[in-house]
């Protein structure tokens, strides 16, 4: 088995955050402009499926290139929103 993995350094959470979004072109997205905030050096590493995506700063090479996971679809079934 493998696992979906993120470390964060909890202590940036606290400065590392940006207070006001800024907007970005967002080149996966087809170049259309999206708000965010910025959050510094917070993420240290993400793991997808067992192999790391992100490492200080850095997308690994194939990253967007190839399918990293799967997507894992609910096996419950909603109400509705009615209770």
């Amino acid at each position: 088995d493998v696992a979906d993995l993120v470390v964060i350094d909890p202590e940036r959470l606290k400065s590392d955050i940006s207070k006001d979004p800024i907007e970005i072109e967002d080149l996966r997205l087809g170049g259309a402009m999206r708000m965010v905030r910025r959050s510094g050096s917070i993420v240290s590493l993400v793991a997808i499926g067992g192999k790391i995506v992100f490492e200080n700063g850095r997308f690994a090479p194939d990253f967007g290139k190839r399918r990293y996971g799967r997507l894992l679809h609910s096996t419950h079934r909603g109400n509705g929103g009615t209770r």
